[in-house]
């Protein structure tokens, strides 16, 4: 499935932990809104915890919905200099010493989107020894 990771604040309506979706037709989550264009105008934020969140992140990833990682400026341009150091085989501080432009411009092709398996969203909650469900 599709991470596309953006500069700025995450939607008030999604819940702290909570995995967010944006797609161009409705999905299914346990919160959906509507809101500013991404890769389309429905949102849904999913508790990675519920029992039925396999069943909703499948559900919205078969509508082509794409999962929204939002990062602070700070959090990208560190990302894109790590980016930047590999793929144009320099050292990391040559890499910070570059203008902030290039950086974000960095950012944008080789950092912004990804792939990534289900199950790297879905971790497993580890249940307590005597098998109780854990709190959220």
């Amino acid at each position: 499935m599709i991470v596309l990771r953006i500069v700025g604040n995450k939607p008030a309506e999604a819940p702290d932990g909570w995995l967010i979706f944006n797609a161009p037709r409705p999905i299914s989550g346990h919160k959906t809104w509507r809101g500013e264009f991404v890769h389309g105008d429905f949102y849904a934020a999913i508790d990675p915890r519920a029992d039925d969140a396999r069943s909703l992140v499948e559900r919205a990833v078969s509508l082509g919905a794409w999962i929204l990682e939002y990062l602070s400026r700070e959090q990208a341009i560190e990302m894109a200099v790590r980016a930047i150091a590999e793929n144009e085989c320099c050292s990391i501080d040559e890499a910070r010493s570059l203008p902030e432009d290039y950086i974000m411009f960095g950012f944008g092709a080789w950092c912004a989107e990804d792939e990534v398996a289900l199950s790297d969203v879905l971790r497993p909650t580890p249940r307590p020894a005597d098998g109780a469900t854990p709190r959220r």
